[in-house]
């Protein structure tokens, strides 16, 4: 990396100065590499992970807290049974995440193979 007065001219476009990246310094490079690939990660793990929500009746999961004998309490969260169905929609056969509480009630009509 070229420091000093010369860091940003056109022959060396991009390069940080020293206090080029305010309060961050010379870390601020690293930083924004980062947050890129904080970004990237975030938007590729909302489109690999099932959600634990119900297509069917919208339950989702609920937070509270786990107590422990010496009444030491740490957050949990508690996820709905979620469960990949074949289901009949708008007459065809589709895959539906629903909970058991609408399979069992029969608000999910599963499709016969």
């Amino acid at each position: 990396m070229i420091r000093g007065p010369q860091a940003n001219t056109p022959e060396n476009p991009g390069f940080p100065s020293p206090g080029g990246w305010g309060r961050f310094g010379l870390a601020g490079s690293f930083y924004l590499c980062v947050r890129k690939a904080l970004l990237a990660f975030r938007q590729f793990e909302e489109v690999s992970n099932m959600a634990a929500v119900c297509e069917v009746c919208g339950k989702g999961p609920s937070w509270g807290m786990s107590v422990s004998h010496s009444h030491v309490r740490t957050k949990r969260r508690w996820s709905p049974n979620i469960q990949r169905v074949r289901a009949i929609v708008k007459g065809s056969p589709r895959r539906v995440y629903a909970c058991t509480a609408c399979i069992k009630s029969g608000k999910v009509v599963k499709a016969g193979r």
